[in-house]
């Protein structure tokens, strides 16, 4: 069945902004023809059938595309969108790909040197709503998404990835910039390094932890974009996680789950207090690979693990030796001092 998974936003006190995660698994990769830009990998993840798509559609309807951005990272203003500072929002999503670079050994798996023209990643932000609708019934008629089961939430919420493709409303990421092209990126990025050997996402721990973490570290604490599911969240925001999820184990809340538990939950109805223990336990995990250089670097053998199917639990103790019950001891004693 479809997952409906969205990015929501805290502002202030509220929460407004929404985004699809994405419409179940993305459609599948095809085999790519053999050339330099993708030897390293078991198929290619282009972009281009989505912006091939976009560049018509906004061709059809006159609809103006202002592009900024290098080889790697692009940002493209639709119909006349405004953010309020470009050049900041392509520096953090460059920093978060440098920064994944290092966290899996700098073998330019997720930012080559010399990208080819097809792995570039693209932020797509849309001034009118109704362009942004109208697109997605564009991009269902080319079979480029798959039609709504039940609630057309692509259509309702504020944005949906597509491979190396993020496309979202002009309000959102007015709300929280930084917050928003960390979390793009990252998203896209994960992504992508999965669709080069399967047709699925990876596990979600990983790739929500990632997303999270990154917004910690780029922007004072403060994460803001997360994915979760599309029923209404009634928690008010956490400024604090490190703190939150310290003192859920000093009192031994009720609503605490192991590592096991975190590694297999899915996003789908998923409480934003189990959402802060899988990055949680991200931070944990990615800390305690380190950042050796090379294909030996711990981290890339976990995500090439569970690349390749292997579940996150056998994943974890092939890496790190470890396993429950002693993975969550290690990660509790960790997070009550991280806070």
């Amino acid at each position: 069945m479809l997952q409906r998974f969205v990015l929501l936003v805290a502002l202030m006190a509220t929460l407004v902004g929404r985004m699809l995660a994405g419409e179940g698994d993305p459609p599948p990769v095809p085999a790519p023809a053999a050339s330099a830009s993708t030897d390293a990998f078991p198929r290619a993840v282009s972009h281009k059938p989505y912006t091939d798509a976009l560049r018509a559609f906004c061709d059809e309807r006159k609809i103006t595309v202002t592009e900024h951005g290098g080889s790697l990272v692009k940002l493209l203003l639709i119909g006349g969108a405004q953010v309020p500072n470009a050049g900041a929002i392509l520096q953090l999503a460059q920093q978060t790909l440098d920064g994944y670079e290092i966290w899996s050994g700098q073998q330019e798996i997720f930012a080559r040197r010399k990208p080819s023209a097809e792995e570039a990643y693209h932020l797509v932000v849309f001034k009118n709503d109704a362009d942004y609708i109208a697109l997605i019934d564009y991009l269902r008629a080319h079979a480029l998404m798959p039609a709504p089961e039940g609630e057309d939430l692509a259509k309702k919420v504020s944005g949906f990835p597509r491979p190396r493709v993020m496309f979202s409303k002009n309000a959102l990421v007015s709300a929280f910039p930084d917050n928003w092209a960390i979390y793009s990126t990252s998203c896209l990025a994960l992504d992508a390094f999965y669709l080069r050997y399967s047709d699925k996402r990876g596990p979600a721990w990983i790739r929500e932890g990632m997303a999270a973490e990154m917004q910690r570290l780029q922007c004072k604490g403060q994460i803001r974009c997360t994915t979760i599911a599309y029923e209404e969240n009634k928690e008010s925001p956490v400024d604090n996680w490190p703190r939150d999820v310290a003192n859920m184990i000093a009192r031994h809340d009720a609503n605490l789950i192991s590592a096991s538990d975190a590694m297999h939950r899915a996003l789908g109805s998923l409480a934003g207090v189990h959402y802060r223990q899988m990055w949680s336990l991200l931070a944990f995990v990615r800390q305690n690979c380190g950042t050796k250089k090379g294909p030996d670097n711990k981290f890339y053998r976990l995500l090439l693990t569970t690349a390749a199917g292997t579940d996150s639990e056998s994943a974890v103790k092939s890496v790190l030796g470890a396993s429950d019950p002693a993975l969550t001891d290690g990660w509790w004693a960790w997070a009550r001092e991280a806070k």
